[in-house]
């Protein structure tokens, strides 16, 4: 790539990049063009000179930056290619990608940052999210750098680039009535994936799965379409699979029946590389594969899950052993699921999640299969629903019964309480005289008669508790444990020496590895956490906005507990941003019966930024104890 570095193009890129960015620096240009601060400062001039016809001024103030104003449409209208600068990320990372795929011969890192109008540093961060994202292997020499993929990681790249980005609907077919599933090609991946080459694959496959009576539901379906979309025409290019990155392996006689339908439309021969390539395709597909032959009895599947989950029914069971079946073979052959809700599941459902990546780690380890982040939250829904079927038992409200009317009475309101509300301890009954000579330090007082009291809740109810009540009650006794068990739970977690305050650290792995050290000090956690976490993050990121709760396997922690580290800089996570605030969470089994409040009551804690912003600005471990000791938070 030859770039043109005289002064006026030079003075037009710096504009471009001045209109791509809402505010800069001077060290940001510097970067951007390789060129000193006193030559940046030339080369603005002429840009306020060149712009002021369109009635567009340079802002040069100290200490706040340089940018434009003015009529800033009008002059990005004049300078051609300009709109390649208001890119968002997502946009300009793939177009990044298209052009890597496309590269005849090696680019220089400076050309690329030129070419999308990007800095050095951003683009250098685009490539290490397709290499993280999508598998991107890059070959660099004195040339520049090029896309190192073989042919097959390429067709896999393109699969799940296609996957992420085409949109799809149901469409009803007008002379059979039928619904047809309908799916939209965005212009940029035409090049990879032909529309009129998906209508032609899509009714081969309507055809083969008639001819074998197959129902795959979109999981199994869509890799199928978009391998065999992608395959046909690269194959129509002359770009083949190498005979060698396919293992031994036998042509089923029901995809031989789709090669030969494939070849009867396309009119070329299908290589047997190629063939073999689409048997795992079809296996998938199909559901009948020989290699899995273990996973497919679900009766010896579900033998392993038993001796792998610490509670479960057969409910369970049945559901993720019909669930890890094809979700295994997709994860040996690298295929991608879609699952729009994963975010959301990881939120909602934090016990759930993490049980499901425990779960993630035995398969890894015995089945030798990654399962992404799309699976796991699959696996989580699955776990959630046995956790509702199987509640733990609710921290207990204490209630003490006041009755002026006498013992009689008395005891029939507390069968009445025992009856009506459950996960209450009623530690007494009382008369009034007795309750004024020593009240006993209870969350409820339950009394027949008028009572104020400043610190503890009252209700006055009557003898016989009525249903309204009743009810009362209850909800009085859900705001009790919520606003003060829980907090209590939560509090007992946290201890000064678990806590770093604005520390700084600027790198993911540094923060873990500081964590986990401080923990396995004051015997919290033992030597190997920190791997265990650091193997977490890289099956699914625990970024949350601002946020990030990294954590390990419940077999390393000692004693559970919670470790804060706070950073006013801000801590780079991954691609994935920056974070300010993260809780290292070490909990284990004996936390079990209060794990779910204790995971309602931080995500409501997580969640209340003007929380959170004290939190990261607080000076001390104390001030953070003492800040989240005094919080109030509605669970």
């Amino acid at each position: 790539m030859n770039t043109d570095n005289s002064s006026t193009n030079l003075t037009i890129k710096i504009t471009k990049y001045l209109l791509s960015k809402s505010i800069v620096h001077y060290v940001d240009l510097m970067e951007y063009t390789n060129l000193s601060r006193k030559t940046i400062s030339k080369y603005l001039d002429r840009v306020e000179k060149m712009i002021a016809e369109y009635d567009v001024t340079l802002v040069r103030k100290r200490g706040a930056g340089i940018y434009l104003t003015g009529s800033l449409d009008r002059l990005r209208s004049s300078l051609p290619g300009c709109a390649a600068a208001e890119q968002s990320d997502d946009s300009r990372r793939i177009d990044l990608l298209s052009f890597l795929l496309e590269l005849k011969q090696p680019s220089l890192l400076d050309d690329l940052a030129q070419h999308f109008f990007v800095s050095r540093s951003t683009l250098e961060r685009d490539l290490n999210y397709l290499k993280e994202h999508f598998g991107v292997q890059l070959k660099k020499t004195q040339q520049g750098i090029s896309l190192n993929n073989d042919e097959l990681e390429v067709r896999q790249i393109l699969s799940k680039l296609t996957q992420e980005n085409w949109n799809q609907s149901l469409t009803e077919n007008k002379k059979t009535g039928h619904l047809v599933q309908d799916f939209q090609i965005p212009d940029f991946l035409r090049e990879y994936v032909d529309p009129q080459i998906l209508s032609v694959v899509q009714n081969v496959l309507v055809e083969f799965s008639q001819k074998y009576n197959i129902r795959a539901n979109e999981y199994q379906y869509e890799p199928l379409l978009v391998h065999i979309a992608i395959s046909m025409k690269r194959i129509s290019e002359k770009k083949y699979i190498d005979q060698k990155e396919i293992f031994d392996l036998t042509i089923s006689p029901a995809t031989q029946y789709l090669i030969t339908l494939l070849e009867q439309k396309f009119k070329f021969t299908i290589p047997l590389a190629e063939a073999k390539y689409l048997e795992l395709y079809v296996a998938v597909f199909n559901d009948n594969f020989d290699s899995f032959s273990n996973l497919q009895v679900v009766g010896e599947l579900t033998l392993w899950l038993k001796q792998n989950l610490s509670a479960y029914d057969d409910e369970l069971l049945r559901n993720l052993a019909t669930h890890l079946v094809p979700a295994l073979k997709r994860g040996k052959m690298g295929f991608a699921v879609k699952n729009p809700y994963a975010s959301e599941i990881k939120e909602k459902f934090p016990t759930a999640f993490d049980q499901a990546l425990d779960l993630t780690l035995a398969i890894q380890q015995h089945f030798k299969v990654v399962l992404p982040e799309n699976e796991i939250a699959y696996m989580a829904l699955h776990l959630e629903l046995f956790n509702k079927r199987h509640p733990h038992q609710a921290n207990e409200v204490t209630l003490v019964i006041v009755c002026s009317s006498g013992y009689g009475t008395a005891q029939l309101l507390r069968q009445r309480v025992i009856e009506s509300v459950k996960d209450v301890t009623i530690v007494g009954t009382m008369s009034v005289s007795d309750f004024m000579e020593k009240a006993p330090i209870t969350d409820i007082v339950l009394s027949t008669v008028p009572l104020k009291m400043d610190k503890t809740r009252v209700l006055q109810v009557s003898p016989f508790l009525n249903e309204t009540e009743v009810e009362l009650l209850k909800k009085v006794c859900d705001e009790v444990r919520k606003r003060e068990y829980i907090h209590a739970e939560f509090m007992e977690l946290l201890r000064p020496e678990c806590i770093i305050a604005d520390s700084e650290l600027t790198d993911k792995n540094a923060v873990i590895q500081k964590l986990t050290k401080r923990l396995y000090q004051h015997g919290y956690v033992d030597q190997k956490m920190a791997d265990s976490a650091l193997e977490r993050e890289k099956l699914a990121t625990t970024k949350l906005g601002k946020i990030a709760i990294p954590h390990g396997g419940i077999e390393h922690v000692l004693k559970p507990t919670l470790g804060i580290l706070t950073s006013q800089a801000g801590i780079k996570w991954n691609h994935a941003g920056q974070v300010n605030l993260v809780f290292f969470i070490a909990f284990n089994q004996q936390l079990e019966s209060q794990m779910d409040d204790i995971y309602a009551y931080f995500y409501s804690l997580i969640k209340n930024q003007e929380i959170i912003d004290q939190l990261v600005h607080a000076s001390s471990s104390e001030a953070i104890i003492t800040l989240l000791e005094n919080s109030e938070l509605d669970v």
